[in-house]
């Protein structure tokens, strides 16, 4: 996932770099089509990420609950020993 975060990020630093270019730095004719591009990559790295997102959260809940089955179990055992 760390990743995926640290990709997103660097995209969107060039994509802020193609959109508001320094003043020195003179515009490449493709810089339309670059900046689309970028979006579209943006788009699916948080698409990705909120996949992942929702995965772990899944798997957490259902740690979660297994873990409380082997509390409860481990409790019962202890009270009928």
């Amino acid at each position: 996932m760390a990743e995926y975060v640290s990709a997103l990020g660097r995209v969107t630093e060039q994509l802020e770099t193609y959109r508001h270019p320094p003043p020195n730095v003179p515009l490449d004719t493709n810089s339309a089509d670059i900046i689309d591009e970028l979006e579209r990559s943006c788009g699916i790295f948080k698409q990705k990420l909120t996949e992942l997102a929702r995965h772990m959260a899944w798997v957490s809940s259902k740690m979660e609950g297994f873990l409380v089955v082997i509390f409860h179990t481990n409790i019962s055992l202890i009270r009928f020993k």
